[in-house]
This record gives structure tokens, sequence and C-alpha cells, in this order.
């Protein structure tokens, strides 16, 4: 649970330099005001690179990925809070369906685990002799 709260952190982390780099849009190109926040969001793009780095160490690329649309949420409510952007019925729908595919995705399995590729077990049940037969 803790890693999952840790990954969903992370597509924070992502919302929130998001929103930094339209802040640093909406002041101009040449502008002190704008190149602050132009280069706050680089840095919170870098921690987040890093972080990302960090949370597929401990999950799966599939289970990970699948949870990236949780970036679309949070930015849809900064946009919502922050610039007054408008939030749709069909919006609302999509996060349903959104959230109903994290939990199918990244829910544990229940049963015996297949182990992990490259893992010992692994590639003791892939073994296969000269003859195209399995060495025992």
């Amino acid at each position: 649970m803790k890693k999952f709260v840790l990954l969903h952190l992370t597509f924070l982390e992502y919302a929130v330099a998001s929103i930094f780099m339209k802040k640093a849009a909406l002041f101009g190109v040449i502008n002190a005001r704008s190149f602050l926040f132009f280069f706050t969001g680089i840095m919170l793009f870098g921690g987040y690179s890093f972080m990302w780095q960090q949370d597929l160490k401990h999950f799966p690329l599939s289970v990970a990925m699948a949870s990236k649309p949780v970036c679309l949420l949070w930015s849809t409510l900064f946009g919502f809070l922050i610039f007054g952007e408008v939030v749709s019925l069909r919006f609302f729908i999509g996060v349903i369906v959104i959230v109903a595919g994290i939990i199918i995705v990244s829910g544990e399995k229940t049963g015996a685990s297949a182990p992990q590729k490259g893992s010992a077990e692994s590639c003791a049940a892939n073994a296969v002799g000269p003859g195209g037969t399995a060495d025992a």
C-alpha cells in the first residue's frame, strides 16, 4: 500500500509541474515571472523523473503505466481549482473508467504467483535442452 501511495505522489508531482508550466505560459515568453515558473516546472519534472525511476523498481511496468492516467485526474482537478477550467460529465465518466481500470490492473493476484522473470525459478522452469526438451 505504501508503494502505491508513493507511486501516486509521483503522479501528483507531475501534475504540479504541469501547472507551473501553464502558469509560465500565461505570463509570456520573456518575463521574470514566466522564467521563475518555467524553471520551477523543469525542476519538478526532474524530480518526477527520478521518482518515476524509483517507482519502476517496485512495480511491473504494466501496473505502473496503467496507473499513469491518474496524472490526467490531478491535472484536471488543478485546472478546475486554479484556472477555472470547465469539467464536463464526460470527464467524470472517464474518471470512473480510469479508476476501475487501475483497480483491475493493479489488483493483487490470488493463488500462487508466477516466478519473476530472470529469477532462478523462472530460469529453471524455462530450461530447454539441445533437443528442444526440458532439462531435468
